[in-house]
């Protein structure tokens, strides 16, 4: 999660998200009423519903223009949560919310990938460390099972790939 998402009045124009978006390098902000978050507004919003309108983004709300309701994600829920509500509301970006409903925080798509990536090389040096004689498993270029891996680079290996140079 990164924290302190970008926040905007909901009664605030494109053009002023568009201008915290850039100050603060993000994709998208959280649109609020009262502090309370009632949608989200992305860079896809503004192209597909701004832009491609040839709307002007000071006169356009972000009220008008964002997605909402705002599909969330809880401080206390695993990872695995917050990937399947991405999959299931085919989105790429989840606030995190606190128990109070205030958000705290961003999830993105990219975040997830990141973590996946950090958990397959553990996996595969435990695997290694783990065992040490059996060479079994599946392989971590192609996916076939093998009896014969070989770590490469910290990722178990079949002969066909190894021969193959795949990596």
């Amino acid at each position: 999660m990164r924290p302190n998402p970008t926040l905007i009045s909901i009664k605030s124009t494109t053009a002023e998200a568009a201008a915290l978006m850039c100050r603060d390098d993000v994709g998208s902000c959280i649109i609020t009423e009262n502090g309370i978050p009632k949608g989200i507004v992305t860079e896809q919003d503004f192209n597909c519903k701004v832009m491609a309108k040839n709307l002007l983004p000071g006169s356009v709300r972000v009220e008008d223009v964002m997605s909402s309701p705002l599909i969330t994600v809880g401080e206390e829920m695993p990872v695995s949560v917050a990937a399947k509500k991405m999959i299931e509301h085919k989105v790429r970006r989840l606030p995190v919310t606190n128990a109070n409903g205030k958000v705290t925080g961003m999830v993105t798509v990219r975040d997830l990938l990141g973590v996946t990536n950090e958990i397959n090389e553990i996996m595969t040096e435990l695997l290694v460390i783990n065992r040490p004689d059996d060479k079994s498993g599946i392989c971590g270029v192609c996916g076939a099972m093998s009896a014969d891996l070989m770590p490469i680079d910290g990722i178990l290996v079949c002969p066909n790939c190894r021969e193959q140079e795949r990596i």
